[in-house]
């Protein structure tokens, strides 16, 4: 029976070396690592991914090492890692992006087909949601794979990912300028939830809701939720965003299968004390003397430099 594959948590994604026809193991192993998909991470400011990206950047200043154990102390406390993450770069709007024209749809580009009852949301600047349904689109090939790790038999394993799978979501109308948020629930392959969100700004001219047009407030259906819930994903606010904010996705680890906490606030307290730790570890790598060794004697400090 061959052995299972494991999957490497999220932070040990990486973006593939553009393949002349399939990659090598060379290139596989020489390729940089980072969030798939997106090196800053697929969630907004306020995220657990956010906040990696800001402390790694700090973390590699203080030295790879440290970088290196940051990384992995916040893959270990944030959600555990699944497949069909989102795919930044390939994605309409980009994260961040101003948009003038009133788009019917939003074209996510995940890295395998969300599931069929999946859930989408987008949520205007005042609060309401303007999605109108959401379905399966067309698959495009990456401009640049997306690498990801497995683990077999103790082993890290590089697979590479060169297609990518559309989830066009309706856009009734635009209310208002503003930032949008576009908000997503679903169960990867794997069985693992993928739950995230984004947001851009619409500069262009408003635009009236369609004739008997109800903004929609239902959540995800009866199986989602109880799939999610099932994972230790708290589903209250978990999908809410603010006006002008992007809504963390608030999952809770849920490592081997087991069923995380019933809520979000032991991964941010969990999280909390991650940061704190490794922001220590920083500050103390950064400040520490250069040992006596490294000193070359006859040289003056102008020469050394």
């Amino acid at each position: 029976m061959p052995p299972r594959a494991r999957r490497a948590p999220s932070s040990w994604c990486a973006r593939a070396p553009p393949p002349a026809d399939h990659p090598t193991a060379d290139e596989h192993a020489a390729a940089p690592r980072g969030v798939a998909g997106d090196p800053r991470g697929s969630a907004g400011p306020g995220s657990p991914w956010h906040a990696a990206a800001v402390l790694t950047a700090g973390a590699r200043r203080a030295g790879a090492a440290t970088a290196l154990a940051l990384a992995l102390a916040l893959a270990g406390a944030g959600a555990a890692a699944a497949h069909g993450q989102i795919v930044a770069e390939e994605t309409e709007p980009v994260e961040g992006s101003r948009v003038g024209d009133p788009l019917r749809s939003l074209d996510l580009v995940f890295t395998e087909a969300p599931a069929s009852h999946a859930f989408f949301a987008v949520t205007a600047p005042d609060g309401t949601r303007v999605d109108d349904g959401w379905a399966h689109g067309t698959q495009v090939r990456l401009r640049e794979p997306v690498q990801e790790f497995y683990e077999v038999d103790g082993r890290w394993e590089p697979r590479s990912y060169y297609t990518g799978y559309t989830a066009e979501v309706a856009v009734a109308h635009w209310p208002a300028r503003g930032e949008y948020v576009v908000s997503w629930a679903s169960i990867a392959s794997d069985g693992e939830p993928v739950v995230d969100s984004y947001a851009f700004t619409y500069d262009g001219e408003p635009t009236p809701a369609p004739e008997a047009w109800t903004a929609p407030t239902e959540g995800p259906d009866r199986q989602l939720a109880d799939e999610l819930t099932a994972q230790g994903v708290p589903l209250e606010g978990a999908l809410a965003a603010e006006p002008g904010t992007v809504a963390p996705a608030g999952v809770d680890a849920a490592q081997d299968g087991e069923p995380g906490p019933a809520t979000g606030v032991t991964t941010w307290l969990v999280l909390g004390g991650v940061v704190a730790g490794v922001v220590a570890l920083v500050v103390a790598a950064g400040r520490r003397p250069r040992p006596a060794e490294e000193q070359r004697p006859g040289r003056s400090p102008a020469a050394r430099r």
